[in-house]
């Protein structure tokens, strides 16, 4: 119960900004992080990977914390659903293999050209920029992070109709944007 409190004042001082805080609980927790992950990857580089991208999103929502469960068990949560992400990305991976001696061939007929992969990348950052604040972090939370819309409810502290109604409208309005990009 000790380890709790001083976990979540950790993670109090996290979402007001304070970096060292932070510090604190990635050292706090990153050996049971790793082990947990390692145990589902087998691999110690994957792991790896995966306490940074839980512990990223721990930074990003840490004022998203409600105190109605330990800050090992929300933060573990985190980390169980990034880890079934991670398991669909290598179930998809392995389906998509293609032998090494098609993968040249594959690769040229499929790559953008530098200008084509520019005008994508600048598109989508200027039609993000075009969405309120509210509908990007939305966006952000359901294409990024692969969020299902009752956990972002539940990170924005919103009804889940709310998100479906900010996604529809987002979607809308980026199709809008970059619909004449389509043709570049």
């Amino acid at each position: 119960m000790q380890q709790d409190a001083m976990l979540k004042a950790l993670l109090e001082r996290t979402a007001e900004g304070e970096k060292a805080a932070f510090q604190a609980l990635y050292r706090a927790l990153y050996a049971a992080l790793l082990r947990f992950l390692f145990r589902a990857t087998g691999s110690v580089p994957d792991a790896e990977d995966l306490v940074n991208e839980v512990m990223l999103v721990v930074w990003r929502n840490a004022g998203h914390f409600r105190g109605e469960s330990q800050v090992t068990t929300w933060i573990f949560g985190i980390a169980n659903r990034i880890l079934k992400r991670w398991r669909q990305r290598q179930q998809v991976r392995a389906k998509g293999q293609v032998p090494l001696e098609q993968a040249d061939e594959l690769e040229m007929e499929t790559a953008p050209t530098p200008m084509e992969y520019w005008v994508e990348q600048r598109s989508l950052a200027e039609g993000l920029s075009q969405l309120s604040a509210d509908q990007r972090k939305t966006v952000e939370l359901a294409y990024l992070f692969g969020y299902s819309c009752d956990e972002i409810a539940t990170l924005m502290q919103c009804p889940a109709g709310t998100v479906k109604t900010r996604l529809f409208h987002a979607r809308q309005k980026l199709r809008d944007f970059l619909l004449p990009f389509a043709g570049h």
